[in-house]
């Protein structure tokens, strides 16, 4: 039963010691840098409501800029094609009075 028999203890004794900084030290890290993090978190949203940030940042304002601009140039291009037919239909107005005081009865203007 020798084969059995528990042997002397190879590493040192710490029970009932105070565990010292460096046998704590990987558990300290991740404290720190969450509390960095959070408060680091907490500063960012205090300066974002107090300027009064777009909440969606840059990358919402570039696409909004780009569907202002497009806005823009649909807007450019119907004011032109407005344009465009109302001088159709003053040139269309001027050629009925030229038709209607020509000597030509035999043509006849569609409405």
């Amino acid at each position: 039963m020798d084969k059995y028999k528990v042997g002397d203890p190879v590493c040192p004794d710490f029970s009932g010691k105070a565990l010292g900084l460096a046998s704590c030290l990987t558990a300290f890290f991740p404290l720190a840098f969450g509390m960095i993090l959070g408060l680091a978190l907490i500063t960012f949203e205090v300066v974002i409501k107090k300027n009064n940030f777009n909440p969606n940042f840059c990358l919402y304002d570039v696409e909004e800029s780009d569907e202002k601009s497009r806005t823009i140039q649909v807007e450019s291009r119907n004011q032109e094609l407005l344009d465009q037919i109302a001088d159709l239909q003053t040139k269309m107005k001027a050629m009925e009075t030229k038709l209607e005081h020509c000597q030509c009865g035999s043509i006849k203007i569609a409405e």
